[in-house]
């Protein structure tokens, strides 16, 4: 390898192919978009040193003199760290300074061989070589389709949480390597209500998932079940304690769960599948230690974590659905610190996995053989030398593998992993490239459900003002980094632009957040809806650029309106559904622009500068924000000509709104 022939970055277990422009771990390709990945470079070329926004922003966006690129940046980053498996609260690899920039944390260590291409319009450097310019494929047309101990626990439990629910075209055998590329479709939101979600549970037949909720008053946990395609939940305990750990029996008909009783208790309680005939089987000593259950295949006995009493370390007991009765199954000692945990009955009934603790930090994947009567029948097998917090194990539904979470500690985000159950050379181990906890899969194609820690919640309000005080309700929850709502003009669905699926995406629900499902595929946001509720505007850069594209509701299909080398941007529509305006830099300064809404020649409006434009009652003016910080509203005339100056000192480019009594503003 020579300085002056380098191609390849090297870090941890990681490598960027700076001329293919792809990253691989382990020599597994990692999916990387383009921005993502130079903006990643330019990292990797500047390690232990502050890049700043301005040095990304003209690497990136070298011909947009405007626009909103610190937050187009923060969803680059966010995307560079899901591709390492890293985290901005903890960061292995890529640190935040606030208003500032970020920096790379780890050394380039080694350089693969080869001719290395760079950024456009930016000096790039491994080592001491340059890296020479990248141009832009060509796109085509968009396509739309449619403790584990009591302390632990609880302290998870206040976070909010976002499940998810994917179809995973896991093959049903496991690699004995780490080289293969595990294909998982993107994730889809399955629950995105106000508080936490815990704990999800996939019905055998993979079609419901059964999980824990505190509610809108999150004042405690109930059980509940929804469809694994996003139907509304349906509440099956309402016990003041709170309920957790459910599990489903082999034959989909019952839920058995954990009860917070007492402190230094818990009870075992068994529901019918429709929240009728509840039966508590007994009280088991240590309370929750580790919220997880499993039935065994002839639905005759439960699994459960479960202090001894000799000396206090979890073990696995077995206790009758019938009569309570419990019989220990794991032997544990002093020395073994948290004991097992985490019980898992494969599908064909002979196998039960679960975790060990290995040493005061770790936790490994044990596998023991069961016996007809669900005893122990030889000894546990341990899979995994991972060195890292292993929990919460799933099996695959063709017994093959099993799915678990990990984390360097406790208190670091845990990913997901696959491990062959059948490999027992400790080789069989593959990261999904997931951030998540407790995970389930059933179904055919298997489906794979967990969840994810988000503290970015935020709701959708509705205020009414005709009231003497102005009461709020709110709409919608929204748990992953969503934005730039919208709601229908009969006031029963919104759309917005989420990250929820990897990409930024135009993103549909009711406004109770059932029936959410995604609108476009390409890389969107900015969605407008029409007046007729039949057809959304939105933003797509795609193809390079920024342009405005209409979106018909009840076809699916998609028109490009706007076109060329300039940044179109923020649509909003007339008030007859004929015309989009939207802000354009094609002549050199962001100005107020109108375009048939069926497509054809665009007109310009304002001639000072404008960025956001929202049209009379009277279909007559157009008021509109101008650039800078912070901004101004103005007026003119739908067809331009005189522009006046409205108000002064407004926040945010976009946040003007009109009603019949007057024009709404967020004010500094």
């Amino acid at each position: 390898m020579t300085e002056n022939n380098c191609r390849t970055a090297a870090f941890f277990v990681f490598e960027a192919d700076l001329e293919r422009h792809e990253l691989r771990k382990h020599g597994v390709r990692i999916k990387l978009t383009e921005q993502p990945f130079q903006a990643l470079v330019l990292l990797l070329n500047h390690t232990g040193q502050v890049v700043t926004r301005e040095t990304f922003r003209n690497a990136l966006w070298p011909q947009e003199s405007w626009g909103d690129h610190d937050q187009r940046l923060n969803r680059i980053v966010n995307k560079i760290r899901e591709a390492l498996c890293d985290s901005a609260d903890t960061p292995r690899f890529v640190e935040t300074v606030p208003k500032v920039g970020h920096r790379f944390l780890v050394n380039v260590d080694k350089l693969g061989d080869g001719a290395a291409p760079h950024l456009p319009h930016a000096e790039i450097r491994v080592t001491s070589n340059s890296i020479s310019p990248v141009s832009s494929p060509t796109a085509a047309e968009p396509q739309l389709n449619t403790d584990r101990f009591d302390r632990q626990f609880w302290l998870v439990a206040a976070s909010a949480l976002l499940t998810c629910v994917l179809a995973a075209a896991v093959s049903n055998r496991v690699s004995p390597t780490a080289q293969q590329a595990i294909k998982v479709s993107q994730p889809v939101p399955l629950t995105t209500y106000v508080g936490s979600e815990m704990y999800p549970s996939l019905s055998p037949d993979g079609k419901r998932v059964a999980f824990a909720w505190d509610g809108e008053s999150q004042t405690g946990f109930h059980i509940y079940t929804a469809t694994a395609s996003g139907g509304g939940a349906h509440q099956i305990t309402d016990d003041p304690a709170n309920d957790v750990a459910q599990a489903w029996s082999s034959d989909g008909r019952a839920i058995a769960f954990l009860r917070n009783s007492t402190p230094g208790r818990a009870q075992v309680w068994i529901v019918r599948a429709d929240g009728v005939n509840p039966v508590k089987l007994r009280e088991i000593r240590g309370g929750i230690l580790n919220p997880s259950l499993t039935w065994t295949l002839d639905q005759k006995w439960l699994i459960v974590s479960e202090r001894c009493p000799e000396n206090g370390v979890p073990a696995l007991f077995r206790i009758s659905t019938t009569t309570g009765e419990e019989v220990r199954i794991s032997s544990t000692s002093a020395g073994q610190f948290a004991g097992d945990l985490s019980p898992a009955i494969s599908p064909d009934g002979r196998r039960l996995a679960f975790t060990r603790s290995t040493s005061s930090s770790w936790r490994d994947v044990f596998v023991m053989p069961l016996s007809p009567d669900n005893l122990p029948a030889g000894d546990a097998i341990r899979l995994s030398d991972a060195q890292s917090d292993i929990d919460y194990l799933s099996w695959a539904p063709d017994g093959n593998s099993l799915v678990y979470s990990a984390a360097a500690t406790v208190s670091a985000p845990h990913h997901l992993y696959r491990i062959d159950a059948n490999q027992h050379s400790l080789l069989g181990i593959t990261e999904l490239g997931i951030e998540g906890d407790r995970s389930t899969l059933a179904g055919n194609p298997p489906k794979l459900a967990y969840i994810r820690t988000n503290i970015e919640q935020s709701s959708v309000w509705r205020l009414d003002r005709r009231a003497p005080h102005p009461k709020k309700t709110r709409l919608l929850s929204l748990t992953r980094r969503d934005f730039t709502t919208d709601l229908s003009p009969n006031g029963d669905k919104i759309v917005f632009s989420s990250i929820r699926s990897g990409e930024t995406e135009i993103w549909m629900s009711r406004t109770n957040g059932s029936s959410l499902r995604p609108l476009t595929s390409i890389g969107a946001n900015e969605p407008r809806w029409s007046p007729d509720g039949q057809r959304i505007a939105f933003v797509s850069s795609h193809l390079g650029r920024s342009d405005v594209y209409v979106l018909r509701l009840d076809t699916g299909s998609v028109q490009r309106l706007t076109s060329g080398g300039a940044s179109h941007l923020k649509p909003s529509w007339s008030r007859d559904g004929r015309f989009i305006y939207f802000s354009s830099d094609q002549t050199a300064r962001a100005q107020i622009w109108k375009v048939p809404a069926d497509g054809g020649d665009p007109m310009q409006i304002t001639h000072h500068g404008g960025l956001y434009a929202v049209e009379t009652f009277d279909s007559k003016s157009i008021y509109f924000t101008s650039a800078g910080v912070p901004a101004e509203v103005w007026s003119t005339s739908v067809n331009g000509g005189e522009e006046t100056l409205v108000l002064s000192k407004v926040m945010g480019h976009a946040s003007i709104a009109l009603s019949r009594d007057g024009l709404y503003v967020r004010g500094m």
